[in-house]
């Protein structure tokens, strides 16, 4: 108890000392620590540069994604909000869009169209974020499908769109050819 005590009366002291104005540090307590903090922050995911990504430094299991798509395999993905998916993701639409433009795919076989990328979104409102995103990368090649929001659905090259909306294409046997052409779902 006596160890407590001590502890206590020395976070005060401490606490009391930043209270004078010159020592504070005229910043808030976030930027501080995203200023100060960051190295002293244990993150071991393993990020490195990576030549088929710009813009950050994918994490081990983003790398193992982009073998996937490489090898143009499929892979389960379950990662938490914020830690790079969408980032992660575009190596794969890239990827989709360079073979459409490379192959001019546009009717062979059972396809009827260029291949696709669908990425599902929990919401609309992100919806409309990742489709702006698809957008300022790749220009107009994305379509979006959402309740009362229906945009080149036909024609795109990537969907975005929800979980119920992606469930009501699988299910329709009008839209066979269209689900033969999708290469990646993400979501």
């Amino acid at each position: 108890e006596k160890k407590a005590r001590v502890q206590r009366s020395e976070a005060q002291r401490r606490y009391r000392q930043l209270a004078y104005p010159d020592h504070r540090v005229n910043m808030t307590p976030e930027r501080f620590q995203l200023t100060f903090g960051g190295p002293k922050m244990v993150r071991d995911v393993q990020s490195a540069p990576d030549p088929r990504v710009s813009g950050f430094y994918p994490d081990a299991w983003q790398r193992e994604m982009l073998d996937v798509v490489d090898r143009r395999g499929s892979a389960l993905i379950v990662a938490p909000t914020s830690s790079g998916k969408t980032f992660a993701s575009f190596y794969a639409m890239k990827k989709i869009l360079t073979h459409n433009k490379q192959t001019k795919l546009r009717t062979t076989g059972l396809l009827s169209g260029p291949l696709l990328v669908v990425y599902v979104c929990p919401t609309t409102a992100l919806v409309s974020q990742v489709a702006a995103g698809v957008y300022r990368r790749y220009g107009a090649v994305f379509g979006v499908l959402a309740p009362g929001l229906q945009y080149k659905t036909e024609s795109c090259e990537v969907l975005v769109t929800l979980p119920e909306c992606l469930e009501d294409i699988l299910l329709s046997p009008q839209r066979e050819a269209w689900v033969a052409r999708v290469k990646y779902v993400i979501f």
